[in-house]
């Protein structure tokens, strides 16, 4: 999905929309370390406010992930509820150092051409930052290998 900056009116624009997992799909590298799946499609809403020099995005994500522990492969459920609190600014205001270090705070904001906003990229983003590092399906899980080749 594409919205184009010309047709958020001044008062904004909300978008409602369900992800499934084919859509979901698109945006999964290939040899996903996470095996990810969709219990349930994704629920969107976000609020697209237009300022004189950024676009605001806010709302929430929210469904149901199926991944697989990293220690015993076992699949389990995740559940999804991101909050979105994003700024765009056009590309032109990116800064050019190559090698800065991100501060947290930065995560906030994003670039794009100036134009269009593409929500879909957007939401994949917002699932994959609110994935954990490491997915264990509970802080006890011992792993596969320390089971004997049985995943608890």
């Amino acid at each position: 999905m594409r919205v184009r900056i010309d047709e958020i009116p001044e008062s904004g624009r909300t978008l409602r929309f369900h992800w499934a997992e084919d859509r979901l799909r698109q945006f999964v590298p290939q040899g996903d370390p996470f095996n990810l799946k969709l219990l349930r499609p994704v629920n969107v809403v976000l609020n697209l406010n237009r300022h004189p020099d950024h676009i605001r995005v806010t709302g929430k994500i929210e469904g149901s992930l199926e991944v697989s522990c990293h220690r015993c492969l076992k699949p389990f459920p995740l559940p999804l509820n991101e909050p979105v609190d994003l700024y765009l600014f056009e590309k032109a205001r990116m800064p050019q150092e190559e090698d800065k270090e991100i501060e947290p705070e930065e995560l906030v904001y994003e670039f794009f051409d100036g134009e269009v906003i593409e929500v879909d990229l957007l939401v994949a983003e917002q699932i994959f930052l609110a994935l954990p590092v490491k997915v264990l399906c509970s802080e006890e899980c011992r792993g596969y290998a320390r089971m004997r080749g049985k995943p608890q």
